[in-house]
C-alpha cells in the first residue's frame, strides 16, 4: 500500500473517530439535561417548543452520526480503489 493512501485513511478514520466521539458526548448532554429547560430559555420558550427542540437535537444528531460514517467509508472507498484518478483521466 501506498505510504501517502495509508496516512490519508488513518487521518480519514481518526478524524471520523474524533467526531463521533463529539457527536456522541452532545447527544449524551442533551439527553442528560432533556428535562431542565435552562432559565435564559424559560421566558423565550415554552415547554412544549423546548420538549420539540431536544427531539430535533437528537434526531439531528443521530442522523449526523449515520451520514458521517457513510461519508468517511465512500471517501475512503474511491480513494482507495484510485476511482479518484480514473475520474481525472
Amino acid at each position: 500500500m501506498d505510504p501517502i493512501l495509508a496516512v490519508f485513511l488513518i487521518l480519514l478514520f481518526l478524524k471520523t473517530l474524533v467526531s463521533l466521539w463529539l457527536d456522541w458526548l452532545n447527544l449524551s448532554h442533551v439527553k442528560r439535561h432533556a428535562d431542565e429547560r435552562p432559565d435564559a430559555l424559560k421566558e423565550v420558550i415554552d415547554a412544549e417548543t423546548y420538549e420539540r427542540s431536544v427531539k430535533y437535537t437528537l434526531t439531528k444528531g443521530r442522523f449526523g452520526i449515520v451520514n458521517g460514517v457513510f461519508d468517511a467509508l465512500i471517501h475512503g472507498a474511491v480513494v482507495a480503489t484510485g476511482l479518484l484518478g480514473f475520474a481525472f483521466r
